[in-house]
C-alpha cells in the first residue's frame, strides 16, 4: 500500500491510542465485556489490556496487517485467548 499506510500510520494510531486521558473509558467499556468479544478495529490491541477477567474469548479484526502484528505482540500479555484475522 505504501509507507505512510504500511509502516507510519500503524505507528501514529498506537501512539494516540495510548494516550492516558481515554483509559478511564476504555476500562469502563473493557471490563463490562463478557464471554466472547469481537474487536472490530482491534489496531494495535492497546484495549486487550483493559477487558476483565469476564473475556473468556478476545478476536480482533483490523484491515492493517502491521496493527495486527502489534496486537498479535500484546496479546501475549493477556488472561484470555486471543484470535486475530
Amino acid at each position: 500500500m505504501g509507507i505512510y499506510a504500511d509502516w507510519l500510520f500503524p505507528r501514529i494510531l498506537d501512539l494516540l491510542m495510548r494516550q492516558k486521558q481515554i483509559a478511564p473509558y476504555r476500562r469502563r467499556i473493557g471490563q463490562a465485556a463478557k464471554v466472547r468479544v469481537l474487536d472490530i478495529g482491534i489496531g494495535s490491541g492497546v484495549n486487550l489490556m483493559f477487558y476483565g477477567t469476564g473475556a473468556e474469548r478476545i478476536c480482533g479484526v483490523d484491515p492493517s496487517p502491521e496493527l495486527l502484528r502489534f496486537a498479535g505482540e500484546r496479546a501475549h500479555d493477556n488472561s484470555a485467548p486471543v484470535q486475530g484475522g
